[in-house]
C-alpha cells in the first residue's frame, strides 16, 4: 500500500475514535459558587444548576406566579405617596415600620405583596440584589431574620425581628434603604448600598 492511503487510513481511524469517545462521555454541568449566581440563588444547596431563566423560574414557582420585583416600577412611581415610620426596640432586636398612603390605597396591597414576595425569596435562599453588599448581608443572615407583615386598619404594619446581634444590625441598615426609597424612589434603590459592623466580622462584613 502506498503512504497516501495508509494516511487517510489512519486519520479516518483517529477520527472515529474521538466520535465514539465523546458520544460516551457523561455531559458535566457546571455549576457555578456563590450567592451572586444568575439572579441570587446560590448553587449546590438552595440552586440549581439551570443558569440564570432556571433561577427565575424556582423563584416564581416558590415565591409566586409573577417573576421577581415585578411590582418595583409602581412603587417606584409612587414612592412620594407613602407615609412611613418605624420604631426601634433594641432590648428585643426589633423593628416595626407603619405604613399609610392616604390616597389610592391600593398602593398599600402592593408594596405588602412586593415585601411577601422578597421574603420569600430570602428565605429560600435567594437575593434579589446579589450585587449589592447590603443585600448580601441579608441574605447571608436570613435565617436569623424574621419578617411579618398585616394591615392594622389602614395601617400597613411590618414587623422584622432578629436571633443576634449581626441580624439587627442588617435589619437597622435595610431600613435606612427603605427610608431613602421613600424618601427618593428609584435614585436610592439604585444606588449600591454597603455594609459592615463589628458584630458582623465573622459573617465577612465586618
Amino acid at each position: 500500500m502506498r503512504p497516501v492511503p495508509i494516511v487517510i487510513a489512519l486519520v479516518i481511524v483517529a477520527a472515529v475514535a474521538l466520535l465514539l469517545y465523546y458520544q460516551v462521555q457523561p455531559v458535566k454541568v457546571e455549576t457555578g459558587e456563590g450567592p451572586e449566581e444568575g439572579h441570587g440563588l446560590p448553587a449546590g444547596e438552595h440552586g440549581p444548576p439551570e443558569g440564570r431563566h432556571g433561577h427565575m423560574e424556582r423563584m416564581m414557582n416558590m415565591c409566586g406566579e409573577n417573576p421577581p420585583g415585578h411590582l418595583i416600577n409602581e412603587l417606584f412611581e409612587n414612592h412620594d405617596k407613602f407615609e412611613a415610620s418605624y420604631q426601634v426596640f433594641p432590648e428585643e432586636r426589633k423593628l416595626v415600620w407603619r405604613i399609610k398612603v392616604n390616597q389610592n390605597p391600593e398602593l398599600l396591597k402592593l408594596l405588602k405583596d412586593h415585601i411577601e414576595q422578597m421574603k420569600c425569596i430570602l428565605e429560600s435562599g435567594g437575593n434579589p440584589r446579589a450585587h449589592d453588599p447590603a443585600f448580601q448581608a441579608e441574605a447571608k443572615l436570613s435565617k436569623y431574620i424574621h419578617t411579618k407583615v398585616y394591615f392594622q386598619g389602614d395601617v400597613l404594619v411590618v414587623e422584622k425581628w432578629a436571633d443576634n446581634d449581626c441580624a439587627f444590625d442588617v435589619i437597622k441598615g435595610h431600613a435606612q434603604i427603605v427610608k431613602g426609597f421613600f424618601e427618593k424612589g428609584r435614585e436610592e434603590a439604585m444606588k449600591t448600598h454597603e455594609f459592615g459592623s463589628p458584630n458582623c466580622a465573622e459573617y465577612g462584613f465586618p
